[in-house]
């Protein structure tokens, strides 16, 4: 292997910088949420593939202080479809980058050693990039942009998307809707949903999952399934957020639905450890992580990412604009392939896939996005319980 030298940037502050190329995913550590400060630790790490002729780097993934690369999830995602796209063409290399701290600063300077490393195209995962992704497209104009579920905009919410960005979007409360629907048709009662921080990604999870519990139930006419729903202040995987998982399993959760980044492995390890019950994942298929996990609702952000990229190779990506994705587009559904059901089954599931994504009867806008309501309180409910805990 071949050892990429830590890049050091004076730009008023240093810099972490994890470098990879194409080949498996690294342990990438998130940084506290919230640490205030200037500086931080240079990383150098290994990198598994072949450097382009000329040294540099020709795509990057930004990810977010808060989060790690090995997520197994939303991140881990992005970056096995940018490395499947630099297999098959191999002229092309890649890198991510990763500050300590989500400032606008911070975040700007990663992409200015993104560029400087040789960026021709930047993925930008994390909605924390929402102001410093507009600062960047107009600092580098002729650097194309895939942005995925953040919009660029000013400091006070006004958004600007430029030539050069391609914002993509997922109806992820589809995918919540799946998720809360199986878990009442394949026979739990006591329900729960633990997501990360109340960012707009999160919330359409979580109103979806509280929707599609409430359908299922109605539809088999019950009136004892009650769901709680909280935040729990941050995406870390922690012994404090374990011991939450594992408060609420307990007291009789039977299975969590957890939207929560890293965090996830928390609760996916309380689950393992508190009897006969289970968790759902998200973002990408974390079936395997642990026999307690009984399907994870999907956001297709592999191929997202590797058809961007393949677009813009083939110089037909469409940038400028907002491309919003769902389960009519197959961006958005459930893992299936290793799912643990007993009662829910695929041609039930492939029933109600179609339903949402014909979206017969009006199903799919019955379901809440994350401008819908203030808090999960407002969502209109017939047939549960709903428990928010602040």
């Amino acid at each position: 292997m071949k050892k990429i030298l830590s890049l050091i940037l004076v730009l008023g502050m240093v810099l972490s910088l994890a470098a990879c190329g194409s080949g498996s995913v690294s342990e990438t550590p998130a940084a506290s949420e919230g640490e205030e400060g200037s500086s931080a630790e240079t990383a150098e790490t290994e990198n598994s593939g072949e450097e382009s002729s000329d040294g540099k780097n020709q795509i990057a993934l930004l990810i977010s202080s808060v989060s790690s690369l090995d997520d197994k999830a939303f991140n881990t995602a992005c970056w096995v479809g940018m490395n499947r796209f630099c297999d098959e063409n191999p002229e092309y290399t890649c890198t991510y980058f990763q500050p300590t701290e989500d400032t606008v600063e911070a975040q700007v300077s990663i992409c200015d050693a993104a560029v400087a490393g040789g960026a021709e195209f930047i993925v930008v995962a994390a909605d924390q990039f929402k102001v410093s992704l507009l600062e960047m497209s107009r600092a580098y104009p002729d650097v194309k942009f895939l942005s995925i579920e953040a919009a660029p905009q000013t400091i006070d919410g006004e958004v600007f998307i430029e030539d050069n960005v391609q914002v993509v979007t997922y109806k992820a409360e589809q995918s919540g809707f799946f998720a809360g629907y199986a878990a009442v048709k394949e026979g739990y009662r006591s329900l729960g949903t633990i997501g990360g921080m109340a960012v707009p990604g999160v919330i359409q999870y979580m109103y979806g999952f509280v929707k599609g519990a409430d359908v299922a139930a109605e539809e088999m006419g019950l009136d004892d399934v009650t769901v709680k729903y909280t935040y729990a202040g941050n995406f870390e995987a922690s012994p404090e957020n374990q011991a939450k998982a594992a408060a609420w399993y307990q007291s009789g959760t039977e299975v969590i639905f957890a939207v929560a980044g890293v965090m996830n492995n928390s609760i996916f390890a309380a689950a393992e450890e508190n009897g006969d019950v289970v968790a759902m994942g998200c973002d990408a298929n974390q079936n395997e992580i642990s026999e307690r996990i009984v399907t994870s609702a999907l956001k297709d952000t592999e191929n997202t990412t590797y058809n961007g990229l393949a677009a813009w190779k083939d110089g037909t990506m469409e940038t400028g604009k907002t491309v919003e994705l769902g389960s009519a587009e197959q961006a958005c559904g459930l893992a299936m392939d290793g799912a643990r059901f007993q009662n829910f089954t695929q041609e039930e599931y492939d029933s109600l896939f179609e339903r949402v994504a014909n979206n017969e009867n009006g199903i799919a806008d019955s379901i809440p996005d994350d401008s819908a309501y203030e808090d999960p309180t407002q969502i209109p409910v017939n047939a549960i319980t709903l428990d928010f805990i602040k």
